[in-house]
């Protein structure tokens, strides 16, 4: 019976429908091959969001035992990961990368779907479309990329005016671009969101303030979570839009990542 292979899983939280979701497929997929995963949350307990700023997880957890490490966004520093490379323990980043590491990373289509909606938008008469998210984020930042790309497809030039910054990815974000786009007299007759968080916050806060969405303002958010398929609010006319994360054609499973390193090296 050949051994059984453990892998770690480092992320900031270990639940939710973002950490939540990626951990429970890696384990399936580990659990298909005959392996084990155990997931390690690299913020303290009681932390209420990994937006602010990396943890300062320093413990080498089980690395003697460990076949392999998947880091989430946000995990762990760029040294600690190389320290895990440089004992021998490969390495692969989801939805980001590290500066400085060279190991497999695993990310989503961000630009083509973001861009995808951006051009279905433009086909319906939008013209006037603003761009809200946390650009501290690698994964908003790509489809930001997207979303300046489906404007360039039909010669529209970027308004300054219409990129909104937000502190977080969370609901709190999402207020924040609707407070920003109600200050400043609703300059955008649709919005993409850098996820579907930010795109909850924004429609309850501008819901609560006496605008009619989508009549008012075309929303489209990122992630498709949950969340978003129950979204009823008073005056939402429809369920809001979401773009599918899909991976890039090039990524495989970061435990297909992994056993092909240990085949190619053993």
């Amino acid at each position: 019976m050949p051994d059984v292979r453990t892998f770690a899983v480092l992320s900031p939280f270990v639940g939710g429908d973002y950490y939540g979701a990626v951990i429970a497929g890696v384990n399936r997929a580990a659990v298909a091959a005959g392996d084990r995963v155990i997931a390690m949350q690299t913020l303290d307990p009681g932390s209420h969001s990994a937006d602010y700023g990396m943890p300062d997880f320093r413990q080498p957890i089980a690395w003697r035992y460990l076949d392999g490490v998947v880091a989430m966004p946000g995990a762990v520093s760029p040294g600690y990961a190389q320290a895990l490379r440089d004992i021998g323990v490969p390495v692969v980043l989801i939805g980001h990368e590290l500066p400085g590491v060279q190991c497999p990373v695993v990310l989503a289509d961000n630009r083509a779907g973001v861009g995808d909606a951006v051009r279905h938008l433009v086909r319906h008469g939008y013209e006037r479309i603003a761009f809200g998210g946390n650009l501290a984020a690698f994964d908003v930042r790509e489809r930001h990329e997207g979303y300046l790309a489906g404007l360039a497809d039909f010669g529209i030039d970027p308004d300054p005016a219409l990129l909104i910054g937000a502190p977080d990815n969370h609901e709190s974000g999402g207020a924040a671009i609707a407070e920003a786009l109600i200050a400043a007299g609703m300059p955008a007759t649709a919005i993409v969101l850098g996820t579907d968080r930010n795109a909850l916050g924004l429609v309850q806060t501008l819901t609560q303030a006496g605008y009619e969405l989508p009549g008012a303002l075309a929303v489209v958010g990122f992630d498709d979570i949950a969340d978003t398929r129950f979204l009823r609010p008073s005056g939402f006319i429809s369920r809001l839009c979401s773009v599918t994360a899909r991976r890039r054609p090039h990524a495989r499973s970061p435990v297909s990542c992994k056993s092909r390193w240990r085949r190619s090296t053993s």
